[in-house]
């Protein structure tokens, strides 16, 4: 007996994004232990790249083809490690040492990433380079709520 296609589909996604949680974590474990070997620039780069890269992969994985979900993927992880080398760059003449990007840094390249995510996924599942607003309505409101949905749980569960 085959499974159902459904069933099949699922065990795939769970398996890609557990592979892309632990690709993640290791990549993270592995800089941690390396930070003092790393010039602080490309440390900067790698920490947000490794950060943010992998939650955008899983943001676009099952809504874009292969070819665009590898673009998009590429595209965002230049950008986040472009942002978070340059942070470093900035920073880098400072008295005091800056291990990982600052906090403020790492959310206006998450907030910019999701921009640009829901620019970039309606308008390619739609196949034109500019969707249908609804579409893109609907694609930022529905992550809205699920960020919304996700913090509130977190709130809900501490003691």
């Amino acid at each position: 007996m085959s499974e159902p296609e459904g069933e099949s589909l699922g065990a795939s996604t769970l398996a890609v994004r557990t592979g892309a949680g632990f690709f993640q974590g290791l990549a993270l474990y592995g800089l941690y232990h390396w930070q003092n070997q790393l010039n602080p620039i490309a440390f900067g780069a790698l920490v947000t790249a490794a950060w943010l890269g992998p939650i955008v992969f899983l943001g676009a994985f099952g809504a874009l083809r292969p070819r665009w979900l590898i673009l998009w993927t590429s595209g965002a992880v230049v950008i986040a490690a472009v942002l978070g080398g340059y942070t470093a760059y900035v920073h880098s003449g400072e008295s005091w040492i800056l291990d990982y990007p600052l906090p403020s840094i790492v959310f206006f390249i998450a907030v910019t990433l999701y921009i640009l995510h829901h620019l970039i996924v309606p308008a390619a599942t739609a196949g034109r380079w500019r969707a249908e607003y609804q579409r893109y309505f609907d694609e930022a409101w529905m992550d809205a709520v699920r960020l919304a949905q996700g913090g509130d749980t977190r709130k809900t569960l501490r003691p």
